[in-house]
């Protein structure tokens, strides 16, 4: 996965948990709307040798002096683009955070057998999130067979490295 893709998803990420008081559907919209900006940005410089990138990158990431503020997530996401360190696809790639498996805005519309919201046992922890909203976050294949097949459930960052497996 390239980089920049990683970056990306990040952000999405982040942008659409950052203010844990707004409506989901806000942060959302915000979310897209960073994304749609930095998905416009055009390279406006490229690195032309390999000794150029470190330099760049440092350029990019470390802030200007030790009393200066760290660059911000997204300026640093910009900066990439700018700087040629953006897929050439990029727009695509930002396009596809957002369908499907990655999108926080899904619709199930079919209920659970066993109602577990907003508690499935007396002393479970309330819930944070509506229903509603945890909902959308689930993508839920065409194909998927509701229990006549066992779901495997796999969670990023656990059992170690994807790309080792």
């Amino acid at each position: 996965m390239h980089p920049l893709t990683t970056l990306l998803t990040l952000v999405l990420t982040a942008l659409t948990s950052a203010a844990p008081q707004s409506p989901s559907l806000h942060r959302r919209q915000a979310a897209a709307s960073e994304l749609s900006s930095l998905a416009a940005l055009k390279p406006t410089a490229s690195p032309t040798a390999l000794a150029q990138i470190p330099t760049t990158l440092s350029s990019i990431f470390a802030p200007a002096s030790a009393s200066s503020t760290p660059p911000s997530f997204l300026g640093s996401a910009a900066a990439l683009i700018e700087n040629g360190f953006a897929p050439s696809n990029l727009a695509n790639v930002i396009s596809g955070l957002s369908v499907g498996a990655n999108s926080p805005v899904n619709v199930n519309l079919r209920q659970p057998a066993t109602k577990i919201y907003p508690k499935k046992e007396k002393d479970d922890a309330p819930y944070s999130l509506s229903e509603a909203e945890m909902r959308a976050q689930i993508h839920i294949p065409s194909g998927f067979t509701y229990g006549k097949v066992q779901p495997i459930i796999m969670v990023p960052g656990m059992f170690g490295v994807l790309s080792r497996h």
